[in-house]
């Protein structure tokens, strides 16, 4: 189903990590890539993925995946809720950010789109 991207992270991750800590890319370059089973995940929401990762990022604090709750329904109506709200969510922080260059340009568009 992923052909062979986790594998593409993983020997990416290690030329970061070889930078950084040079110590333990061994173990890296040497741990299994594994697909977890999440009860949150999903048959096909590709549309989602980037969604789960930017959620998984401000949940996961290391924890086993048995210590990991990321607050995600299994997959129904109740996640398809939850993932509506994140979309919202993360769309409102990335437009408003302080960073984001065309923030002001952007306001203009949505009061725009939302006045018609």
């Amino acid at each position: 189903m992923y052909d062979g991207i986790p594998e593409a992270l993983q020997e990416n991750f290690g030329l970061y990590m070889a930078q950084k800590s040079p110590r333990k890319i061994k173990l890296l370059n040497n741990a299994p890539v594994q697909r977890l089973e999440m009860k949150w995940r999903t048959s096909n929401k590709n549309v989602d993925s980037g969604v789960f990762v930017m959620h998984h990022m401000e949940t996961y604090m290391g924890y086993t995946l048995r210590n990991w709750d990321c607050k995600f329904a299994a997959e129904g109506i109740e996640q398809k809720r939850q993932l509506e709200k994140a979309r919202k969510i993360y769309a409102a922080k990335i437009v408003y950010s302080e960073i984001n260059i065309l923030k002001d340009h952007m306001k203009t568009e949505i009061k725009f789109v939302n006045q018609n």
